[in-house]
């Protein structure tokens, strides 16, 4: 799997859990409530899911 889609799943694991409807980009919200970003969170669980992962590298 790779990590951006796995960080979406994560995600919307996370929504779920705090009945979140939405889900954005910081970069897309003018203002937000601190309380509400769960960056943190999600780099938590998305380290913890791949710490045992493998990076490959195909030569062209």
């Amino acid at each position: 799997m790779k990590k951006k889609s796995l960080a979406a799943e994560i995600v919307t694991e996370i929504a779920g859990q705090q009945k979140l409807d939405v889900v954005l980009n910081k970069n897309a919200a003018l203002v937000f409530r601190q309380d509400l970003d769960i960056t943190e969170i999600v780099i938590i669980k998305l380290n913890e899911r791949t710490k045992n992962a493998r990076l490959e590298i195909q030569e062209e």
